[in-house]
């Protein structure tokens, strides 16, 4: 992928976010002191739409790799400024510019969406409860959110099966041994 256009994707990664709320993020959104943003507008094809996706304005927290990146791009910008600029216009990313990109430049059989979003929410759903997921990933219905966590259950058997684990049973009952 293109290293000038590297920084939003890496944003989206850690953050989640949908692609059309990634690219109308301002300045004005992020609070640094406290790593969060605020989700508040979106796109709608190319037109920036002053609400989200569930009409609500919300503040997700930063992680440190995303908080780097938002501050390496809001230097010496302020206010209603984009807070990631398409090198290529010297404007905001438009959705659809994104998407393209990936076409081109992304992992073939891969949706722009699958490999941020979707995998960010896969990867949350193994370490945090459906609630913890419902709030980081702005779901209105916690069953959007249960059947991540449900399929990192599936995970979860893998793990507690063991099979690659080497054995401490025996096939004698260690209390029948001992007894007089």
């Amino acid at each position: 992928f293109p290293e000038e256009h590297r920084d939003i994707l890496f944003f989206q990664r850690e953050t989640g976010l949908r692609v059309s709320e990634v690219c109308a993020l301002q300045i004005r959104d992020c609070d640094f002191p406290l790593s969060r943003v605020l989700i508040q507008r979106t796109y709608s094809g190319y037109d920036l739409i002053e609400t989200t996706k569930g009409n609500r304005e919300d503040w997700i927290p930063m992680s440190r790799f995303a908080l780097e990146v938002a501050r390496k791009n809001a230097k010496k910008r302020f206010g209603t400024d984009f807070l990631f600029i398409n090198p290529s216009t010297g404007r905001g990313y438009k959705p659809a510019y994104l998407r393209d990109l990936w076409a081109l430049y992304g992992i073939k059989g891969l949706k722009l969406y699958e490999a941020t979003r979707h995998s960010t929410i896969t990867d949350w759903s193994k370490n945090a409860t459906a609630f913890q997921v419902k709030d980081l990933a702005r779901h209105s219905d916690i069953r959007t959110s249960q059947k991540y966590v449900h399929n990192a259950m599936t995970d979860l058997r893998n793990v507690v099966n063991r099979d690659n684990v080497i054995t401490i049973r025996s096939d004698k009952n260690p209390i029948e041994e001992n007894a007089p």
